[in-house]
């Protein structure tokens, strides 16, 4: 038994030396993460907030005090995890409520079919002209040429505007040369027609069918 006015233990109210109590040193470690997670989240937050100017805001978020009592409720490892994924979840929230993005402005096209039959088709595909391959000067006033050149102009422009190197390539096999050989072939719309003077197509003959022969629609 200790007399009066000993020192004691190390370790006791009147030892010397003692090192800080473990649970100051773990408050002060959840303080420090608990300030780094809230300051990361609130970033987040108030970052995606600002991009999405004319958006509500979802959450207040509130930078903790320095130097806050490592007493209060909040001030544990899980609170600290458990606002910071609050937080997160508003940003999610805050993103997923931006308006979509609007579809690419399609690009106008860069000929009309007039100027692409002549500077471009009549130009570049060039075929030498006889009893097996027909063209008319006024291939505008052949209705079938018209549709034919037409859809071969859209889609031209449709594979010069393309990213994919290879789209003119397919336009070539997938377009341009199963249109043409009927369109100059000798049974195409310029048949009749020769480089000196064109020749008006004469429509195929039809009859008007009977009365009641076709299905009216609701009956």
């Amino acid at each position: 038994m200790s007399a009066p006015g000993s020192t004691g233990s190390p370790g006791g109210p009147g030892g010397t030396g003692a090192a800080a109590p473990p649970a100051a040193a773990a408050a002060a470690a959840d303080r420090a993460l608990r300030r780094h997670l809230d300051a990361e989240a609130t970033a987040a937050l108030a970052e995606a907030l600002a991009a999405r100017a004319g958006q509500p805001p979802l959450a207040d978020p509130v930078q903790p005090a320095e130097g806050a009592d490592a007493g209060q409720p909040t001030d544990t490892w899980a609170a600290a995890l458990r606002a910071a994924t609050r937080r997160s979840v508003a940003t999610a929230l805050a993103d997923s409520l931006a308006p979509p993005p609007a579809p690419p402005t399609p690009q106008p096209p860069q000929y009309t079919l007039t100027e692409w039959v002549e500077h471009i088709y009549a130009n570049t595909f060039i075929r030498r002209l006889g009893q097996t391959q027909r063209w008319c000067a006024s291939w505008w006033a052949h209705a079938e040429a018209i549709v034919r050149l037409e859809a071969l102009w859209r889609t031209w422009e449709a594979a010069a505007a393309s990213d994919n190197g290879a789209a003119t390539a397919e336009w070539l096999r997938i377009y341009l040369d199963p249109l043409n050989g009927p369109l100059l072939g000798p049974d195409g719309p310029f048949s009749s027609c020769t480089p000196e003077r064109h020749s008006e197509s004469e429509p195929m003959w039809v009859t008007a069918p009977p009365a009641g022969y076709w299905r009216e629609p609701g009956n």
